[in-house]
Formats: structure tokens, C-alpha cells, sequence
């Protein structure tokens, strides 16, 4: 797919910063539209939005958080 010169020529692929592994190169969107940009974003680290889950979605204090992270809960 990433060789297809159909894909390179239309810009379908699009390069996004990942904190781990830097510029990676993703496919674009399978369509567009003329008056909507699109573009993609990475995948979320591996517990990257566990603070805002855990307390703003949920509740817990902080320090809740912190005790669940010290006892490798989360």
C-alpha cells in the first residue's frame, strides 16, 4: 500500500508526531471533502489520558490515582 503510486500522487499518506516513535507516516483519509480538512491524529499512548479519565470522568482524588499507580492498578 505505501508503495502504491495511485496513493502518493493523491497525497494519501500524511506524516503525524508520535512522542515514541517520532515522525511516522499514516494513511489518510479515505475520501475527501472540498470544504473539510482532515487529519489523522496518532493512537494515544498507553495510559496517556488515564488522569483525565480517572478524576474528571470519574471522581477519584488524585491522590486516589496516585496509590492506584503505586500499587501498579493502573
Amino acid at each position: 500500500m505505501f508503495e502504491s503510486e495511485q496513493l502518493r500522487s493523491r497525497d494519501f499518506f500524511q506524516s503525524v508526531d508520535h512522542p515514541a516513535m517520532g515522525e511516522i507516516t499514516l494513511p489518510g483519509p479515505p475520501f475527501r471533502m472540498s470544504e473539510v480538512e482532515s487529519r489523522p491524529g496518532r493512537a494515544p499512548s498507553l495510559g496517556e489520558h488515564n488522569e483525565e479519565l480517572y478524576c474528571e470522568e470519574m471522581g477519584l482524588s488524585r491522590r486516589d490515582l496516585a496509590r492506584l499507580r503505586a500499587a501498579r492498578v493502573v
